[in-house]
C-alpha cells in the first residue's frame, strides 16, 4: 500500500512526464506496483495513458488520403490547388 505522500509524487512525476504512456511503466517499476494500481491513483489524469479505441472508420483522414507511403505528395496537391488559379 502506498502512502498520500508516494500517490502525490507518483501524480507529479505523471503530469511533468513527456511521455505519459512510459512514465506510467516507469512508476509501476519504481514503486513496484502494477501499471493497474499507478493508473487507478492517477485517476482521470490516466487517460492519455490508457490505450485509444481504433477509429471505425477509413484510415486515412491527412490531406493527401490518395498519396500512399512514402511516395511523393506534389501530384496530390497539383489537383488540390492547380497552379495559376
Amino acid at each position: 500500500m502506498l502512502s498520500e505522500q508516494e500517490k502525490s509524487e507518483i501524480r507529479a512525476s505523471y503530469r511533468n512526464a513527456i511521455d505519459p504512456r512510459q512514465q506510467v511503466k516507469i512508476l509501476s517499476q519504481l514503486y513496484l506496483v502494477s501499471r493497474e494500481e499507478i493508473l487507478d491513483i492517477l485517476g482521470p489524469l490516466s487517460k492519455s495513458a490508457r490505450p485509444k479505441p481504433e477509429p471505425e472508420g477509413p484510415a486515412e483522414t491527412h490531406l493527401c488520403a490518395g498519396v500512399q507511403g512514402r511516395g511523393n505528395a506534389a501530384p496530390a496537391l497539383r489537383r488540390i490547388f492547380p497552379a495559376g488559379g
